[in-house]
């Protein structure tokens, strides 16, 4: 398994070291340790692009990513991970994503707010970015270890799939498990039944509701039985109302410190209803948040042993697009 261990030395980036770090991962996972150099997110408003004297913030910067790389690799060496490291030039997110989709990453994990020294090298877009491109989940980090799961499960492709790593990673083999399922049922006489005769519209809301409490127990017995399965221990959940603040409260009120999600990945206007949800969750709630899209790859991370990849030293890889005096 390889995980993408995005950082920048802020206090976020070093919450998701941390959290990858106390992380069970399946023998010979080698952890990517990559900070992006985007000289222009640390101008001063208006600038846009680099001044001709602008050599100084360049070296400045390199060197901060370099010393955020190098400690973050250290510090997981110290605790028996296998690592390797780069530091990349360009925007966070086109850079982060092309390296996934480069080494073949199954996970890809940042902080979900970049407050260090230059400022936003994470930001949360750069986090938001992640979920909505990268080539495999995300898991954005809020607290430094994970100890329970809030899986939140609608029967999609997409929570099918996030239900399938929880399931089989070994990062979740130990841990309890809530199964979340929502029946999304909203307050009677709303659209599409304002229009409608009363007592009709109200006929019809019943249906539609006591519709709505069938699938979502099915969809939640399906999910127990087959993660039971898989030697997991788990909890019912059932709610009704609206899943976004559902799941939100749900993790705000119990021990769960983790929300694993699945994201039907639209892009553009329909992303903003068809991705509500996940959208939702991943900006408000207080515990971590892993993103699963049903169209991302989704390995089988089962312990395999594998001979460990060499160590690298932090490399700079050239981007003749990135980083040009003006």
């Amino acid at each position: 398994m390889r995980v993408l261990l995005a950082t920048d030395g802020s206090p976020s980036a070093m919450v998701a070291t941390d959290l990858v770090g106390s992380s069970r991962w399946a023998s010979g996972t080698t952890i990517d340790v990559v900070a992006v150099m985007d000289a222009a997110s640390v101008l001063p408003p208006p600038l846009s692009t680099l001044p001709a004297d602008a050599q100084p913030l360049e070296d400045a910067l390199e060197r901060h990513c370099r010393s955020a790389v190098e400690e973050t690799a250290e510090m997981l060496r110290a605790l028996g991970l296998t690592v390797s490291s780069a530091v990349l030039i360009g925007r966070p997110t086109e850079r982060l994503v092309q390296r996934a989709a480069e080494t073949g990453a199954d996970l890809v994990v940042c902080g979900s707010r970049g407050m260090g020294e230059f400022k936003a090298l994470l930001l949360g877009s750069v986090s938001a970015g992640l979920v909505d491109h990268a080539p495999c989940p995300v898991l954005v980090a809020r607290d430094r270890r994970v100890t329970r799961v809030l899986l939140a499960d609608d029967g999609s492709a997409s929570a099918l799939a996030a239900e399938r790593i929880v399931a089989r990673w070994p990062l979740f083999g130990r841990l309890p498990v809530d199964v979340l399922t929502v029946a999304a049922v909203h307050p009677a006489l709303r659209s599409p039944f304002a229009m409608l005769p009363v007592g009709v519209a109200l006929a019809q809301y019943d249906v539609d509701v006591r519709e709505a409490r069938e699938r979502a127990r099915a969809v939640n017995d399906g999910a127990m039985l087959r993660l039971e399965a898989e030697g997991r221990t788990v909890r019912r959940l059932l709610r009704e109302g609206d899943p976004a603040s559902l799941i939100i409260g749900q993790a705000k009120t119990s021990p769960d410190d983790l929300i694993v999600i699945g994201s039907h990945g639209y892009q553009g206007l329909d992303r903003l209803v068809l991705g509500s949800v996940s959208r939702a969750v991943l900006m408000h709630a207080t515990a971590s948040v892993l993103v699963v899209r049903a169209s991302t790859g989704v390995v089988d991370a089962d312990v395999v042993d594998a001979e460990p990849e060499p160590m690298e030293e932090p490399t700079v890889e050239p981007d003749p697009t990135a980083l040009v005096a003006v």
